[in-house]
């Protein structure tokens, strides 16, 4: 059976093309009803598509494009799977002890905080449709994404957990995170630049 993607919101115009991989990072928002921001980019660090979408399964179309695209690898900033029902993962535990001299920590990931607090695990939920998803045949009747068999990727989307102010620090050896992400408008544009230079 072919999986059935829901198109892009109205408005956001996509246009695909085959390529031998597909890049997607994805910003997801923590809580049902938020927007969470969407990049794909080509083999090549090109931009196809940015949005913002507030559904999974827009997110998931996204990031599968249409079928026969070819296959994908994509970053999720967010819990994509916490064992954990109380406390810390022991990732979070392991960024805070390399981090701490940068003033870096994680948020608290343990399924009853994010049950209480969010309603749910939504990376958990978003990695489990990327899966179903992209383990469907595609038109051509082949699995995933891509007719060539021999690739890993071609069986359904390879799906990461990422955390993007503990990458900023490492590659560009900065003291602490870049404030891209909180304070007022003039402040949050002032870390973005700083974060694209």
């Amino acid at each position: 059976m072919t999986a059935s993607l829901p198109a892009p919101a109205a408005g956001t115009p996509v246009a695909w093309r085959v390529t031998a991989v597909r890049y997607v990072g994805i910003d997801l928002a923590w809580s049902e009803g938020h927007p969470s921001g969407v990049v794909v980019l080509d083999e090549h660090g090109r931009v196809e598509a940015a949005a913002y979408r507030t559904e999974l399964e827009a997110l998931a179309a996204l990031c599968l494009g249409p079928q026969g695209c070819g296959p994908v690898v994509v970053g999720v900033d967010a819990p994509l799977k916490v064992p954990n029902e109380t406390g810390q993962r022991e990732a979070e535990r392991g960024l805070l002890r390399a981090f701490a001299p940068f003033r870096l920590g994680a948020h608290v990931a343990n399924r009853r905080r994010l049950q209480h607090v969010h309603g749910g695990i939504r990376g958990e939920r978003l990695a489990a449709l990327l899966a179903c998803l992209g383990s469907q045949p595609s038109r051509n009747g082949q699995a995933g994404h891509a007719g060539n068999q021999a690739s890993p990727a071609s069986q359904g989307p390879v799906v990461l957990e990422v955390y993007p102010h503990a990458a900023l620090i490492g590659w560009f050896g900065l003291p602490r995170p870049l404030p891209y992400k909180h304070g007022d408008l003039a402040r949050r544009r002032e870390g973005l630049a700083r974060v694209v230079r």
